[in-house]
């Protein structure tokens, strides 16, 4: 077993004093309804499920940044507008994610909710070392990694250890899917779809492919990250589509599109084992010039248009003015998913009505000029109602 680095020491402790310490709050411009950090930086977000109608964000998060000592944050909302902070869920205190609790996601269960992740190790050698594991809670207040971790150590045969970020979801048969980013030993990324009967012991049961692309995604950058393969109804109704979502890293700008750092994007067909039939075209799922790792909500209901949120931020990119104050990076707001015309169509959720009133004695639209001379530019009234995604 390797020594943990920061034996000894109680990192929860240090964390949440360091929130306790945070000016983020002084900022005239954080953020009012979109995820931030309390302190330091925000990236992926993790975990997302509806539980008991509150929705719950788990979040990277490194309160000690630029130190980049990744924990899980959480935060929630009833109404996808309004957040409460939690402080911090997971903490990367175990031998197999001592550099870093990484990015995964949410699997309820009558009794709790199951969150798996990747823990993040680097040998005295410097080498990367990867770990799926697994954290329990019944109430979202406590959280428990589980006595079998590490579940999955260290990648298969043909695959380096850039292997993260699992997806967990029920199958019709009701076994369980897991969904890894991968890299192959030649340094092209794909999904690796491993399955099990009970949450705990998994099997490879081989790559994603798609037959109908004429091999475009055989050699399709260099890493995918954060695959969340999903349901979507259709606008008309009836039909129901499986979509890859997913952030592959490599692929190179066009005249017009994926011009962020690292891509994101989906594509859309029909799932017959490990094979997503008729998926032939990855397309770029927002123009914004910060949007990386989107991720869906689980607990959902079936009958329900999924709802996914995203980091605004992509890598490199964390010399932003809100670090004078101590935080980086938010997360986007909620987007329901349909299929209009084989395509997603997003739509944002957010519930402004109360929030969105203007001071008394203003006009219900200001000029530019106006803003300046009511001196509103930093507060509350004109952040809410001109803060949104940039999409």
């Amino acid at each position: 077993m390797i020594p943990h680095p920061t034996a000894g020491t109680d990192l929860r402790a240090r964390a949440e004093a360091a929130i306790a310490g945070s000016r983020a709050q002084e900022d005239p411009d954080y953020p009012l309804f979109h995820v931030a950090p309390p302190v330091g930086r925000l990236n992926d977000p993790n975990g997302l499920v509806l539980r008991d109608g509150v929705h719950h964000v788990f979040y990277q998060f490194s309160p000690f940044h630029p130190q980049r000592q990744v924990f899980w944050g959480h935060a929630s909302s009833a109404d996808l507008t309004s957040w409460r902070q939690h402080g911090v869920a997971l903490v990367p205190d175990a031998w197999y994610d001592r550099n870093g609790a990484y990015s995964g996601s949410a699997l309820p269960r009558e009794d709790g909710v199951d969150f798996y992740y990747t823990g993040n190790v680097r040998s005295e050698q410097g080498e990367r070392e990867s770990y799926q594991c697994l954290m329990t809670s019944s109430d979202l207040e406590t959280f428990t990694k589980a006595p079998a971790n590490p579940l999955l150590a260290g990648p298969p045969p043909g695959y380096t250890a850039h292997l993260r970020d699992p997806q967990v979801a029920i199958e019709a048969d009701g076994r369980y899917r897991m969904c890894l980013g991968a890299q192959r030993v030649d340094e092209t990324g794909c999904v690796l779809v491993y399955r099990s009967s009970d949450r705990l012991s998994w099997t490879l049961a081989g790559e994603l492919t798609f037959p109908d692309a004429a091999g475009r995604f055989d050699a399709f950058g260099y890493m995918w990250e954060c695959p969340n393969l999903i349901r979507v109804p259709d606008a008309d109704g009836v039909r129901v589509h499986d979509v890859l979502i997913l952030s592959p890293q490599g692929i190179p700008a066009q005249r017009e599109g994926f011009e962020n750092i690292f891509a994101c994007g989906y594509l859309v067909g029909h799932l017959e084992g490990t094979a997503l039939q008729g998926a032939t075209t990855l397309h770029e799922l927002d123009r914004g010039f910060e949007f990386y790792a989107p991720q869906v909500f689980a607990g959902t209901s079936p009958d329900s248009p999924p709802l996914l949120m995203a980091w605004l931020g992509n890598a490199s990119e964390d010399d932003q003015p809100s670090a004078e104050h101590g935080w980086v990076h938010a997360l986007s707001v909620a987007r329901e998913l349909v299929i209009v015309k084989g395509r997603l169509q997003q739509r944002p959720r957010l519930a402004l009505d109360a929030a969105m009133q203007a001071p008394p004695g203003l006009p219900e639209v200001l000029t530019d000029a106006e803003v300046a001379v009511a001196g509103l530019a930093g507060s509350r009234a004109f952040r809410l109602a001109f803060a949104a995604d940039a999409s």
